[in-house]
């Protein structure tokens, strides 16, 4: 084996290796700290992702809460609209009845008085009462109207189912009873009429 033999003074070689730890160190303390900015780059990139993640559902949870009360006055509208609709109906089949009885007024004769005018079923009593209180749609179940009064004579009651069938109120009017009664002290023809629709 052949020796080593280095000429160099002791101070020089103290010196080197003094540069050689210089560097080594150097050199730990840069890839250190690349290694603590890397992670300090990766620990801001996930906060700030964890940001924007609580800022989008700050967005959303605001957008659901406007949403909830926008679909909330909207029910609110429709249930308003609703209401007012049914009270429309309502409004329309008691004005269907106001002209209905009016129109009775312009064919009934001057000689024949009305006395009574009932529906069958009667709209307000039992299970029709409960459907018109709630929907309004009693009137739906009424199929036939009989109407009483007196005459002063036949032919004033014949005019009357005449102008009743011409006016087409009902699909049929039918006379049901005629008979002569002393009324007021007068002699008249009581009657009733059963209309169909």
């Amino acid at each position: 084996m052949t020796a080593r033999v280095n000429l160099l003074p002791i101070a020089l070689q103290g010196h080197r290796r003094q540069r050689q730890r210089r560097h080594m160190w150097i050199i730990v303390c840069l890839v250190a700290g690349v290694v603590q900015a890397g992670g300090f780059f990766v620990l801001d990139m996930k906060a700030h992702e964890a940001r924007n993640a609580k800022t989008r559902a700050a967005n959303l949870t605001q957008s659901l809460k406007q949403e909830k009360g926008e679909r909330d006055a909207l029910l609110a509208k429709s249930d308003a609209l609703n209401r007012e609709l049914r009270t429309a109906e309502r409004l329309r089949e008691k004005h269907l009845w106001s002209r209905w009885f009016g129109g009775l007024g312009l064919v009934v004769p001057s000689q024949v008085v009305l006395t009574e005018i009932k529906t069958e079923p009667t709209r307000f009593t039992g299970a029709a009462a409960a459907r018109s209180n709630n929907d309004g749609e009693g009137d739906a179940d009424v199929r036939i109207v009989r109407v009483s009064g007196e005459a002063a004579e036949h032919p004033d009651l014949l005019s009357l189912i005449e102008q009743m069938n011409a006016a087409r109120m009902f699909r049929s009017v039918h006379l049901e009873q005629a008979r002569r009664d002393h009324v007021r002290g007068k002699e008249a023809i009581g009657f009733t009429l059963m209309c169909e629709w």
